[in-house]
């Protein structure tokens, strides 16, 4: 019995170049890029579970020494591919690694070890030859070695009392002893030392510090140098005695600890647990900011050899890699210039609009127009009328060519032929009064609004004006059009539609027909009360933005009316959102151009930093942006003047490896599986993972995914994607659909601590080797790499995203339901969230469309190697001609081309996501009573606002195709039953249990099958019993009851039925129901008669929950108003004592007729196996316990996750990094549990697993800190494991 490791992701902790290629390590995997086009090339195991912390290629490069934790392994690099090969087994030491180095001119290698000890280890033998200690006794908190040549070997140790030791193992060797004397220190840090760099060229040390501080030294050596090796100067071992240290530089920068640094020949690079990266310059100065990780902390950092990209990679999971010569030339190349109008001393420029980068165009409070060239300094007037001078609204078309503008009598001019001698093309008087704003629709439609809220839209025609429609704006205090789009929807577009927003904030949907604008749709205030800014629409989605620091997504839907997909707040500080730039290939790469304070800003959302910042004092003056190529220019107006700068935007960053959340990850789950048009499989790391769905791709293989509390939601592919920065709390598969060529895609919805949740595509990318000569090469090509793609990140939540939970939506549309799915996240501000996820892709079996190419439900996702390589030579004389210009020399070469390795990689990953997403609606648990009209009809009380949704789990309720129930389980110990209505997106408390002084960690719904319950309840009908499972810190299970809230649910809603409702699927809980009468009025005595039938059968039982039946009547059609079960009526089953503190994982699994088997893991390092009956003869479900056994030590720490294979064998994770496989051995009246095999895991902190079965395989998914999935073969199982330890096994 053993497992296979089939793919692993987490934490980037090491980064090393060699040669063309990139090295980074995940885990006790190595994962090689390719740096010209950022493609996986390998994947490789080195340190089975344990974490690779550093790279030391030899000077050769033929060789790699991969370090980690206590651990070290020699990998060979293969000539005739570069691909990387283990050398040998692993070497274990007694202690800590924290650097490796070649010694030169030996087959020797030194190691720094963690209690200040150096270690010369012989490579061929891998036995230790020597061992010296320092007599400065301390553990180390880095060790970095500055000579490694072999009668010259020099450590820099980092100690716990803020200093860098220096020392040498040559000195006690020449004194004949086995320890040795530091012969030199530096100090002046206030923390504890973390890393220390040294570059003999130049002849600096830097270390960097807890104290958040980089200090930079200078090394003098006394006497003349020695010569080493037949050429160049390096200092011997009596110079590095005697040699002397100036401080140079203390440098104060990043806002959080430092990790790493490098010195470079003309800069230095720091990285820090801030997520950024800072390039100083050896004067002291901060050159530039690389800001783009989210979370936590860059751990690693590394250099090309020609040093002009810099590669960071952090907790995120992201690779990153960095233009030095970009961020230089950004730098020097940024200049603010005043223009020179040449204006009179009582003239000041009114508005600035760019025609291009070059040419500024200027209205004066004269009524002057200047048209400015920067690249020529000429000046031309294209207009002076004093007609304009008091007031003048000007306005530019979107091509830059035409230029409106109006004044206070309602006179329009439109002018154009910049590019020649600039002329009036139209001018015409359109209101009788002033002309409030300009909107250009296209280049050929104008909008206008005027006095009154009077809006009219012209069309330009040979030199006139011609109306085309006319609107009114409903009354408010700013009346007038602030943004505009033009919108065209139905058949063929031919419905016309006009939507304006304007200075208080809403948006008005107007309907344009027979030269009338009809008001069809309000959004009141969508963007605050501040107005909105921008409006315009892309394909079939509409976009709007204002000044709430929020930009909204709509599509249509089949009554002609704007639907809010979701709202996105960029960054937190971004409150004045002017324009977004939505790119032509797709939505992925929105550019948000706004104010941020004093500056103006470029955000790019997929990049998740700022692309520019220049200082302009704020958004209240006039200004314009134009950006072309690798130039861009910002103009404004301050104090009087045209202030104009011009920005070099070559991109400094390409994404590598994407990340997905910036903090931990509470919880994951499958949404769905596709298969896109690479055939790519997608993988997503998270807590308490568990198998919803299982799909074959192409290749007949199984594809699963795990994470923390993670549940599968759907499968798709992509490329390396982001992940969660911090741990993953819950992720979750939606669903399973396949691509034109018939390879799975899955669709992952991810939750974590930093407030986000994420929804991500998985890939399986199947790569043959390009070298055939190479046997490993062809090995790990043949195999799947899974990668991943975020598609959307859902940003409403306020504090930490705890849960999800996935069910098929209820939303009646022409497609397949599985392809609609509902996702529900809850965690901390006791906030819960719902959004409907929409799946694009086919589900059919992968041989079925494997060779279709025309169906438009196939997903096309990705771009070939071949593209990007035709991108790359179609662009290259460009991109070499553009960067010889701005450098003012010869144009970079296609390999040091970083414009051209960012656009090869981008092509890949620039195509629109097959996944839309719509935000439904929220529920803040503390905000109930503050919010109801009427608080005293609802019992929940005002929670706390600390309070945590710990767990969720959904209840569709049968015939009510648009109501669920959502159960959650709370910190403040109390389980609450939510009621959401699909169709009216509203959320409402409609039950809770009786509150407990325990927080509830787990909970889950079971579905117990119809039976008989005679006529007591319902008068007759066939009962189906739902059951919920809750797991809490005290060690209790407790099954509780809540068919009868179904029920009443089911009943109350019923009652508000429309006639034409008649017609839907009907199978609800009640049998009358189905057979209702056609005639409302009749319909609603019945089920008022039978609700009063049902009220007072209750209140003889002493059970109040059918108390607001009769209130439902009255209350028909008002929404969730007139679902009100009421508080603490959950009805408990039985509760059972299992552990003695929390419980960490929950399973139940139905076994035979009425038996079910209930798995639970805890704090105690114990699992315990019940086996229960459920009895449901009666209209009270009744829990028995027949056996209870398990495992009291099963792993040496907390048990994260257990669940169960098949009848016999069990599955445990547990933080100590062990899979484990028992089987039950049951006797008459216990279960025990036998040891079959273990392995371990390279994901640390584990948070659960999932696992999907089939016949022969079966797959394991591990998650936590990382994500690993495992395959095992299930008819091994049969053997039990020899050293299963028996006194262990619980009998009771």
């Amino acid at each position: 019995m053993s497992f296979i490791s089939q793919y692993h992701t987490g934490p980037v902790t090491a980064l090393s170049c060699l040669a063309d290629h990139l090295l980074t390590g995940i885990g006790s995997n190595v994962w090689v890029y390719n740096i010209s086009d950022g493609k996986v090339l390998q994947t490789l195991s080195v340190l089975p579970a344990g974490v690779v912390h550093g790279f030391r290629p030899a000077r050769c490069e033929s060789r790699v020494c991969v370090y980690g934790q206590k651990t070290l392994r020699l990998l060979n690099v293969l000539p005739s591919s570069g691909h990387l090969q283990c050398a040998g087994p692993k070497l274990e030491l007694p202690d800590w690694i924290w650097d490796a180095a070649w010694i030169q001119g030996a087959n020797q290698m030194c190691l720094a070890l963690g209690h200040n000890v150096v270690v010369t280890v012989d490579i061929q033998t891998l036995q230790v030859i020597s061992s010296v200690h320092c007599t400065e006794k301390c553990i180390l908190y880095c060790g970095r070695f500055l000579s490694t040549y072999q009668d010259c070997v020099v450590l820099a140790a980092g100690t716990v009392f803020n200093q860098v030791v220096l020392w040498s193992p040559q000195v006690a060797m020449v004194a004949g002893d086995n320890r040795a004397e530091p012969f030199h220190r530096l100090t002046g840090h206030q923390g504890v030392i973390f890393n220390v760099c040294y570059r003999g060229d130049l002849g600096f040390i830097c270390s960097v510090s807890d104290d958040r501080s980089v200090r930079l030294y200078r090394v003098q050596f006394s006497s003349p140098l020695c010569d080493r090796c037949g050429g160049g100067a390096s200092p011997c071992v009596h110079d590095w005695v005697s040699m002397e240290t100036q401080l140079q530089h203390a440098l104060y920068g990043h806002s959080a600890r430092v990790w790493d640094a490098r010195l470079l020949s003309s800069c230095l690079v720091t990285i820090g647990e801030d997520s950024t990266c800072c390039i100083w310059s050896y004067e002291g100065r901060m050159i530039h900011k690389f800001k783009g990780h989210k979370g936590k902390s860059i751990w690693s950092v590394c250099i090309d050899k020609g040093e002009k990209l810099v590669f960071t990679s952090g907790g995120d999971h992201s690779v990153r890699a960095w233009s030095l010569q970009a961020a230089q030339a950004a730098v020097k190349q940024t200049e603010t210039s005043t223009l020179d109008l040449q204006l009179d001393a009582d003239e000041s420029p009114r508005d600035t609009k760019l025609l291009s980068v070059h040419r500024i165009l200027v209205i004066t409070n004269k009524g002057r127009l200047v048209l400015y060239d920067k690249s020529r300094h000429s000046r031309q007037v294209v207009m002076w009328d004093q007609a304009f001078s008091s007031y003048a609204e000007m306005s530019l078309s979107h091509s830059r060519h035409l230029v409106a503008i109006g004044n206070l009598q309602g006179t329009l001019r439109i002018f154009g032929n910049f590019d020649g001698d600039p002329e009036v093309l139209v001018e015409a008087e359109i209101c009788a009064g002033k002309v409030f704003s300009i909107h250009w629709l296209d280049n050929s439609t104008i909008l206008t609004s005027g006095p009154a809220g009077a809006v009219t839209v012209w069309s330009i025609l040979d030199g006139t004006l011609e109306k085309i429609a006319t609107a009114e704006l409903p009354s408010s205090k700013q009346r007038f059009v602030s943004a505009a789009a033009l919108l065209f929807h139905g058949n063929q577009n031919s419905n016309q539609y006009l939507l304006c927003g304007d200075k208080i904030g809403t948006l008005y949907l107007y309907r344009l027909h027979d030269q009338e604008g009809v008001l069809v749709q309000t959004f009141p205030k969508c963007h605050g009360k501040v107005g909105v800014t921008h409006v315009s629409c892309h394909g079939d989605r509409v976009y709007s933005a204002g000044r709430d620091g929020t930009y909204r997504l709509y599509e249509w839907s089949d009554s002609g009316q704007l639907n809010i997909l979701h709202s996105h707040r960029v960054c937190k500080g971004l409150e004045w959102i002017e324009r977004l730039v939505v790119p032509e290939e797709g939505p992925d790469n929105i550019q948000v151009q706004g104010f941020y304070s004093n500056l103006f800003v470029v955000w790019s959302v997929l990049q998740n930093q700022k692309l520019l910042e220049v200082p302009c004092g704020g958004g209240h003056r006039a200004w314009d942006y134009c950006c072309h190529g690798d130039t861009a220019t910002f103009v404004h107006v301050k104090a009087r003047e045209v202030k104009v700068t011009s920005i070099a935007t070559r991109p400094s960053q390409v994404l590598i490896k994407e990340a997905l959340h910036g903090r931990e990850l509470h919880d994951a789950r499958f949404v769905s599986s596709m298969y896109d048009s690479k055939g790519k499989l997608h993988g997503r790391e998270l807590h308490d993972a568990r198998f919803v769905s299982s799909m074959y791709d192409s290749k007949g293989k199984l594809h699963g995914r795990v994470v923390h509390d993670a549940r599968f939601v759907s499968s798709m592919y992509d490329s390396k994607g982001k992940l969660h920065g911090r741990e993953v709390h819950d992720a979750r598969f939606v669903s399973s659909m396949y691509d034109s060529k018939g390879r799975p895609v899955h669709a992952v919805a991810t939750c974590s601590e930093d407030t986000d949740v994420c929804l991500a595509l998985l890939y399986c990318i199947l790569a043959p080797s390009e070298d055939t000569d190479v046997c490993l090469a062809l090995l790990y090509y043949e195999d799947c790499v899974t990668q991943l793609k975020v598609c959307h990140k859902l940003t409403s939540h306020i504090s930490s995203v705890q849960c999800l939970a996935v069910c098929d939506s209820g939303k009646v549309t022409g497609r397949a339901p599985a392809d609609m799915k509902l996702i529900f996240s809850g965690g901390g501000r006791a906030q819960l969230k719902v959004c409907r996820v929409q799946l694009g892709g086919n589900k059919h079996n992968p041989s079925s469309v494997c060779r279709n190419q025309t169906d438009p439900q196939l997903l096309d996702i990705g771009t070939d190697v071949h593209s990007i390589v035709e991108c790359k030579k179609a662009s290259e004389e460009l991109r070499s001609a553009a960067v010889g210009e701005v450098q003012g020399g010869p144009a970079c070469d296609q390999k040091g081309d970083c414009d051209t390795w960012r656009l090869a990689v981008d092509a890949g990953k620039s195509q629109q996501c097959p996944v839309t997403y719509e935000s439904l609606c929220g529920l803040h648990l503390n905000n109930l009573t503050r919010r109801a009209k009427k608080p005293w009809r609802y019992p929940v009380e005002n929670s706390d606002p600390e309070t945590r949704l710990m767990d969720l789990c959904v209840v569709t309720l049968q015939g009510s195709r648009a109501l669920f129930i959502v159960c959650a389980a709370c910190s403040d110990g109390i389980v609450r039953l939510i009621l959401f209505d699909e169709d009216e997106k509203e959320m409402s408390v409609i039950a809770t249990s009786m509150c407990t002084e325990h927080c509830i960690l787990k909970i889950v719904h079971l579905t117990i099958p119809f039976v008989p319950v005679g006529d007591q309840v319902g008068m007759g009908r066939s009962l189906q019993r739902e059951v919920v499972l809750t797991a809490a810190t005290d060690g209790r299970v407790t099954f509780w009851d809540i068919t009868d809230v179904c029920h009443l649910v089911c009943r109350s809603r019923t009652v508000g039925r429309n006639c034409g409702d008649e017609d839907e699927e009907s199978d609800t809980y009640d049998d009358e129901v189905q057979t209702e009468s056609s005639c409302e009025s009749h319909r609603h005595d019945v089920n008022s008669a039978h609700s009063k039938h049902v009220f007072e059968e209750n209140k003889l039982k002493g059970n109040n929950v059918a108390k607001d039946i009769l209130e439902a009547d009255v209350n028909a059609g008002k929404g969730l108003a007139g679902v009100n079960v009421g508080g603490d009526v959950l009805r408990k089953c039985c509760s059972i004592q299992l552990h003695q503190s929390g419980i960490n994982s929950l399973y139940v699994q139905h076994m035979a007729e009425n038996r079910y088997i209930v798995l639970t893991g805890g704090d105690d390092n114990a699992i315990r196996v019940t086996a229960v009956s459920m009895d449901t003869s009666d209209t009270v479900t009744r829990v028995h316990t027949d056996k209870l056994g398990g495992h009291i030590n099963p792993h040496s720490a907390q048990v994260t996750g257990v669940c169960l294979l098949d009848k016999d064998h069990v599955l445990s994770a547990s933080i100590d990094q062990r899979l484990c496989i028992w089987k039950m051995v049951q006797s008459a009246d216990t279960i025990g549990l036998q040891l079959v095999c273990a392995q371990l895991t390279s994901v640390s902190d584990v948070a659960n697993i999932s696992t999907s079965i089939d016949s022969e395989t079966t797959h394991v998914l591990v998650s936590g800190m990382g994500l690993e999935l495992f395959r095992l073969q299930r008819g091994d199982m049969s053997k039990v494991s020899t050293t299963a330890n028996a006194s262990n096994i619980i009998s009771e």
